[in-house]
Formats: C-alpha cells, structure tokens, sequence
C-alpha cells in the first residue's frame, strides 16, 4: 500500500513543479512553514527522527496552494521559491524571510493577526494595555474587513475602505506603541508584544494599499492543519524522500479543496492521463486549470 501511495505521489512530481512555479510566478505569496517528523535512518540507532519542516505557499487571488518538504528551517532552504522573487510577500516575523523581503521589486507584509496574537498572550501579563489594544485597534480592523466582505465590495472599493478608515487607526496604533513602550518593563510579554509590532509596523500596514491583499496569514493556516492533523494520526514520513512526496499530495488536496473540486474525481481523472499528456499541455492537468476529459470530450464533439 505504501509502494503505491509513493508511486502516485512520484508520478503527479512533474505536475507539482508546475504548480510551484504558478505560485513563484505569480506575484503574490503567501509563505508559513511547520515542523514535519521524519526518520532519517543515518542518524544512530533510538534517534532516528528528524525535525524536517513542511514550507506552505499560496496565491489567495488564484486559489492555489503548493507545499514543499526542506530538511531545515533557514534562508537557503526557501531560496528555491523565493531568490530572485518579485511582487507581494506575506510572512511572519521569522528572520528566513527578512532577506528574501528586502529584494528589489518586493513589498513584504506581515501578518497582523500575529502581531494580535502576541497581545492575547499578554492579557495574564497586562490585561489593561493589552485589552486597550485589542479593543481599540485590532478589533476595529478586522471590522472594516467584514464590513468589506458584507458589503461584497471589489478591490477598488476595499482600498478606499481601507485608506479611510483602517489606514487612520494603524496610524494612531503606531502612536499609541511609541508612547507605551517607555512604560513596560523588558522581556515582559506586554512590552514584547507592544516591540514586535512597532518593529514590523511598515509590513503590518502594507495590506491598506491594495484591496487584494489579505490583512493576514490566516487562510493559509487554514491549509496547514490538514499537516498538524497528520502529525497525530501518521506521526512522521518514512524518509525524506516521503516528506517530498508527501508535499506534493498536500499541495493537490489542499489546491483542489479552494478550487472547489472533489479530489478523490481530479486525482482519477489526472492519474490516468498524465502518462500520455504532452508536455507542453501538462499544466491544463493543474486543478485550477482542469477539465474532466470527459467534459472535454463533449465540447469536442
């Protein structure tokens, strides 16, 4: 069963290189990365285990997802993807990415539901300046973002949203950050929340000058659990060569779920034509590009 699954997996590679450089072509990524538990069978008998990493990209605007298994966590390990990269880059704080962020012709965003985040865990510490926070800034934000999406406004009509009303609050967060900062003591969780945000307030803000930038890293999250699910119920790839093949099949599912496509149909269709599919047309097999060969077949007809 095992020979099987990693053979289906090898056999959708060409089409996972495709879907990568969709990704990496595209001008707009999206990047997190998770730890993957691996056996690595040249270490000494009892610690045969290696902490691998999974790295998640995504186009939230083509709907599309690519995963890719590194046997490590550093800026060498993600040059693939991002060398020589162009356009929007959305990450987290994580050093790996700052170089990557600082390329000419790149504007890098951070995600400001991780900056939120370090204020919840300051709520035990400072539950005052931390809840002031989170009421008065944070709160309002995410509002003007589900008004957006109630009020089913395009790109244009979501930039003016975000320049009238989101821009105005961010400002007052960044004065508000400057003044409280003298106030907290060191290494506390209030005063490292109240820090972090003030060091990557320029990437925090960049989401109010576009309408199709998200304010966040949440989407792709989103598309890492089914990797944290995995982690209790598979626990680790056999080698790191399983990891590779595991990511390509992750990058199918996931694909194939924001496209709104069964992916128990799309893998049926796929597997019994990639073989003999030219490959100058191999990328009409990409879930956002696919159609059912028999669909094609009537049009055809």
């Amino acid at each position: 069963m095992f020979s099987l699954v990693n053979r289906t997996c090898a056999t959708l590679e060409p089409l996972w290189h495709l879907l990568l450089k969709e990704i990496t072509s595209s001008g707009l990524i999206n990047i997190d990365e998770t730890r993957y538990r691996v056996l690595d069978n040249t270490k000494k008998q009892g610690k045969k285990c290696h902490i691998g990493w999974m790295w998640a990209t995504m186009n939230s605007m083509q709907r599309i997802v690519c995963f890719m298994y590194q046997q490590g966590r550093g800026k060498k390990d993600i040059r693939a993807v991002l060398q020589g990269y162009k356009g929007f880059l959305m990450t987290d704080a994580y050093g790996a990415y700052t170089k990557y962020g600082k390329q000419p012709g790149v504007t890098h965003q951070h995600c400001l539901s991780h900056s939120r985040r370090y204020f919840v865990y300051a709520l035990d510490n400072d539950a005052e300046r931390a809840g002031y926070a989170l009421d008065q800034f944070f709160g309002p934000l995410y509002d003007v973002e589900a008004e957006c999406k109630l009020l089913q406004l395009d790109y244009d009509g979501i930039t003016e949203k975000r320049q009238a009303e989101s821009l105005p609050l961010l400002q007052a967060f960044r004065q508000w950050l400057e003044a409280t900062l003298p106030k907290t003591i060191a290494r506390t969780p209030i005063h490292k929340a109240i820090s972090y945000a003030l060091k990557n307030y320029h990437g925090l803000v960049q989401y109010t000058s576009d309408g199709m930038l998200a304010i966040d890293n949440n989407q792709l999250e989103g598309q890492i659990r089914a990797i944290a699910l995995g982690r209790h119920n598979h626990l680790f790839a056999g080698s790191h060569r399983g990891g590779e093949l595991a990511a390509i099949i992750y990058s199918f599912m996931a694909t194939c779920k924001l496209q709104k496509i069964d992916p128990s149909k799309w893998l049926d269709d796929v597997l019994r034509r990639i073989t003999t599919q030219s490959e100058d047309n191999l990328i009409e097999l990409l879930p956002q590009f696919w159609k059912p060969l028999l669909v094609q077949n009537v049009k055809s007809a």
